[in-house]
């Protein structure tokens, strides 16, 4: 994650926006089939700690994963960002140090 108070809102902005127009779509079939409740729980540990939402947080998270594995956003993705989304997301659900109710994941 990188220093998220090196951020001026307006990087902050255009970031999100060049997100939401790739990832937001991938990411919110991914709050959907994960089960990914609303709240901000998951900022601290997907994106860059800036995001306001764990959606958001999402986003950030999909759009880091695709453009550094260079996975395409598009459908086609989807299981592969599942597949490596779903293991962390039980991690840090069952991890018993950490206080965290951020899904229930299942297994469509």
């Amino acid at each position: 994650m990188l220093n998220s108070q090196s951020f001026t809102p307006t990087v902050i902005q255009t970031i999100q926006h060049t997100q939401r127009d790739f990832a937001g779509p991938l990411a919110q079939h991914l709050v959907d089939s994960l089960h990914i409740q609303q709240g901000n729980s998951l900022v601290p540990y997907l994106g860059y700690g800036f995001e306001s939402s764990n959606q958001d947080a999402l986003e950030s998270w999909v759009y880091m994963v695709c453009t550094s594995l260079k996975i395409p956003f598009s459908s086609a993705s989807l299981s592969t960002l599942e597949s490596i989304l779903a293991p962390a997301l039980d991690a840090l659900r069952n991890e018993r140090t950490l206080s965290l109710d951020i899904c229930e994941v299942t297994y469509d």
